[in-house]
């Protein structure tokens, strides 16, 4: 991990601000295995950024192609779906479990 995600939120937060996105970023997590940060927008949406392309945009914050790049995946982010782990995915505490 090349920043730590609340550094990257921070950032990314700032960009949001400067495009008006309509969406509010609640968070970032840091996946090791992918080599990504995953950003939850909203409680209830995600999308990914590679490691790579937020270091460009960490140390050149004005480059160009990597904030329209950014700017779209946080314009275009995935919707959480019931089977995948998200922020927004709560597990009900009153399901009765019957076993046959």
């Amino acid at each position: 991990m090349l920043y730590e995600p609340q550094v990257v939120l921070d950032r990314l937060i700032e960009l949001a601000d400067e495009v008006k996105l309509e969406k509010t970023i609640d968070g970032v997590i840091y996946r090791d295995d992918y080599q990504d940060y995953q950003v939850i927008l909203d409680d209830a949406f995600h999308c990914e950024i590679r490691e790579k392309l937020i270091d460009i945009f960490m140390k050149d914050p004005k480059h160009g192609d990597t904030r329209r790049e950014i700017v779209f995946l946080l314009m275009h982010p995935a919707e959480y779906e019931e089977w995948e782990e998200g922020p927004a995915v709560k597990p009900p505490s009153d399901i009765d479990i019957e076993i046959d």
